[in-house]
């Protein structure tokens, strides 16, 4: 009996330590196979509020109008810097176009999808450096 009793301690200590190493092991083989490599994070895009725009229709005799609330999304602060210094020529390059549409050009998503795209377009002749990323229709009436 006294012979017994430490060969049952040897075999539980070494099948402990056994046990130990292995889940050592385990845990080292699964961290390294699931850690992702770090990726940078994704610059936040900036977002500048253009403000209501009211103004009739072409071919509308003055009685149909449309009203719109536009906000867009940039790239860049410097983008919104050059955008706010130059808010004048942003106003008179939006209610232009507005003005210059018949109310069958922008009704329907088709028409206001393409007044967006038009204005984005003409908005980005205006900086030099930077993009507009997104033009979003905050509000959008056409009566």
């Amino acid at each position: 009996m006294k012979k017994t009793l430490p060969r049952v301690l040897l075999f539980l200590i070494i099948g402990l330590v056994f046990l130990g190493g292995s889940a050592g092991v385990a845990f080292l083989v699964v961290s390294k196979t699931t850690a992702a490599p770090a990726k940078p994070p994704v610059p936040l895009a900036k977002a500048l509020d253009l403000g209501q725009f009211t103004t009739n229709l072409a071919n509308s005799e003055g009685r149909r109008f449309i009203q719109t609330k536009i906000t867009v999304e940039v790239d860049s602060d410097q983008t919104i810097k050059v955008l706010t210094e130059k808010s004048y020529a942003v106003r008179d390059l939006v209610l232009r176009t507005l003005r210059s549409k018949a109310y069958e050009d922008v009704a329907g998503d088709k028409g206001m999808l393409s007044l967006g795209r038009e204005i984005q377009e003409k908005l980005g002749g205006l900086i030099k450096e930077g993009k507009i990323l997104n033009l979003y229709f905050v509000e959008f009436v056409v009566q």
